[in-house]
């Protein structure tokens, strides 16, 4: 998560040439990260930034309603269990390149999804992913989660979206983190949306 370089992806129209109109996608912004927990802090701004801006693209919404289907109320524990399932089945692990940080944007994600039925990247992605379906119905408050479990010692090296949702017992945060087996952490800091 916090490597040298930084880059993030977004759709954009081209206007003339070959492609006229069609959407390709393009390196938009390409930022060195500064060392430590400040180069996880200006990911993490960025990603929020990026997950607000994405609530009034409409896929989001129509993403959000196929992974729960129309029949569950969206509430609760039936709801939270099958979005997470729901976002697995979309979502393919696939890790950076070596000594580069690759952020897709929502709008890539959720092209992917439309298009294929699926979407890629790393734990940055999807973070982006869960807090974008998540923030297209109001399911609940939403952070960013990032920890540092142990496999680097205390850099923080991993993050993901939490859910703040009403439960039997009153509410609590859920983890949107899909990808694979909670680790322990030695460390955390969070970042609302």
């Amino acid at each position: 998560m916090n490597d040298r370089s930084y880059g993030f992806s977004s759709y954009q129209f081209t206007t003339g040439g070959i492609g006229l109109g069609a959407p390709s996608p393009v390196l938009v912004k390409r930022v060195s990260l500064a060392p430590g927990d400040a180069g996880v802090e200006q990911t993490v701004r960025e990603m929020r930034k990026m997950v607000v801006e994405s609530g009034s693209d409409p896929r989001w919404h129509d993403i959000a309603l196929r992974l729960i289907p129309r029949g569950e109320a969206l509430v609760g524990e039936g709801a939270y269990r099958q979005l997470v399932g729901g976002l697995r089945r979309v979502f393919r692990f696939v890790r950076d390149a070596r000594g580069a940080e690759q952020v897709w944007g929502p709008d890539i994600h959720a092209g992917r999804i439309a298009s294929l039925g699926y979407t890629w990247g790393d734990c940055d992605d999807e973070a982006i992913v869960a807090a974008s379906t998540v923030h297209s119905i109001n399911l609940g408050p939403i952070r960013f989660r990032a920890v540092a479990n142990g496999k680097r010692g205390r850099e923080l090296n991993h993050v993901f979206c939490e859910v703040l949702m009403d439960g039997a017992v009153g509410s609590r945060w859920r983890t949107l983190d899909f990808m694979g087996r909670p680790q322990p952490e030695v460390r955390y800091r969070v970042w609302p949306i």
